[in-house]
């Protein structure tokens, strides 16, 4: 056998085979041995059929079966002797076989391209400050308090502000039915902004057990198209109406979440979390300039082959993401077909970043140990709810490991070229008046 390599371009080659009759006629016998244990012809006990009668009944078929047997023998070896390093399967150009001679075939396929490093120290990247706000913190007060809001069922009273219900209604716009019109066990939180302001007016003051028809105008602005600016018509009835009872801001609220003495210690945790929040949106605001101002230097072709495997893997960590959620692809409405369009630049642009920043890393000697993808995996279950164990084994079983690896090392070179970037600090609120001030009247 010989074998002889070909440079397409740089993310492209190819090895012309020639395979010698002798190494053929060994690949048709394993072919001929196989297939008579498998095929049935009337006359013949399964496995007992005789090479030249399964030849004959196969006729061209077993050419086909026979060329992908000499592919599958003799291309491994093929590429050891050229020392080729193939990312995708090969595409076999087809190859005319006649009995008792050899063949040759040539096979092409993806490879990492190979890529000059340019300066990749001293980069210009810009971060916002981490310094947590008083509205930052007033915002994550509201949601623990709505989270510990108890409800207290009202008798007699009229729906207000502060109050929520549950609504059974039928309706329509400009007389017509819609996708939404109708529900039971609605619930209602006045006041929360949440629902149509035209159609909450309506609401208030009913009592528990009310029926009223109600009619507004839709806003010609509204989110769904299909009733924007027509005239709604509902039938409603009020079936429970209950009062929120929103905890107070003191220690004893501070108490009810945990482990917190004072509500003074549940503000500084607070604070530590929105801070922690910030740093890690600055990282991977740092790693994304790092990535974009990277590839604009590298102007590399990138192999398809790696582009596919990274939208599948974006389509992986969102199907992780929702199921921490309890949610499906399914469930948000998000068709595989559709995400790979919308997101096919996004690929792109982060296999070619990839392709830079892991010839960073292996110049800059980083690895990646079992620990670190250990912890990972502890990290990822304990944000979804499973067991260490259970995420091991569906990355295992999904054969992910390796691509957890790629990631941290991935992650680790990003955060040595930003260490080694200059960066400057910016406040987004002070850059919005500098350009609204720098504009010409």
């Amino acid at each position: 056998m010989k074998a002889k390599l070909e440079q397409i371009n740089s993310i492209s080659q190819a090895i012309v085979v020639e395979v010698t009759a002798e190494l053929v006629e060994k690949s048709r016998q394993k072919v001929l041995s196989r297939l008579a244990k498998e095929i049935k012809i009337p006359g013949f006990r399964k496995g007992k059929v005789p090479a030249a009668v399964v030849e004959k009944q196969l006729g061209d078929n077993l050419q086909h079966e026979v060329l992908e047997q000499v592919v599958r023998d003799s291309y491994p070896d093929a590429l050891r002797e050229v020392e080729a390093r193939p990312i995708s399967d090969p595409k076999i150009e087809p190859a005319i076989l006649t009995k008792g001679e050899g063949l040759s075939y040539r096979a092409t396929y993806e490879i990492v391209p190979e890529l000059e490093l340019k300066k990749y120290t001293g980069l210009h990247l810009e971060r916002e400050p981490h310094e947590v706000t008083d509205e930052e913190m007033q915002q994550e007060l509201r949601r623990l308090q709505e989270r510990m809001t108890q409800l207290e069922p009202v008798e007699g009273e009229g729906l207000a502000e502060g109050m929520m219900g549950r609504i059974n209604f039928k309706g329509t716009a400009d007389g017509k039915p819609f996708k939404g019109s109708e529900s039971k066990d609605f619930v209602v939180d006045i006041g929360s902004g949440h629902l149509l302001k035209e159609f909450e007016h309506e609401l208030s003051g009913m009592k528990k057990g009310e029926k009223r028809n109600i009619h507004f105008v839709y806003p010609t602005d509204y989110f769904n198209q299909e009733v924007a600016g027509k005239k709604g018509a509902f039938e409603v009835q009020l079936t429970d109406l209950r009062r929120k009872v929103v905890p107070h801001l003191d220690d004893e609220f501070a108490k009810s979440l945990g482990s917190y003495e004072t509500f003074e210690k549940l503000q500084e945790e607070l604070k530590n979390r929105i801070l922690e929040a910030k740093k890690n949106m600055t990282r991977r605001s740092l790693h994304r300039q790092v990535m974009e101002k990277l590839a604009e230097e590298h102007p590399i072709e990138v192999p398809q082959t790696m582009v596919q495997a990274e939208l599948n893997g974006m389509i992986e960590q969102l199907h992780r993401d929702l199921q921490r959620q309890g949610k499906t692809l399914q469930d948000v409405g998000i068709n595989a077909e559709h995400f790979v369009k919308e997101n096919y630049h996004e690929a792109l642009l982060r296999t070619r970043g990839f392709l830079v920043i892991s010839a960073i890393g292996k110049k800059e000697g980083l690895q990646v140990t079992a620990e670190e993808i250990t912890e990972r995996i502890q990290t990822i279950a304990a944000a979804s709810g499973q067991k260490e164990s259970e995420v091991r084994a569906h990355f295992e079983q999904k054969g992910l490991i390796s691509r957890l690896g790629s990631e941290i090392f991935l992650e680790k070179a990003l955060d040595f070229v930003a260490g080694k970037s200059k960066i400057r600090d910016v406040d987004p609120k002070k850059e919005k008046k500098t350009k609204k001030s720098g504009k010409k009247s």
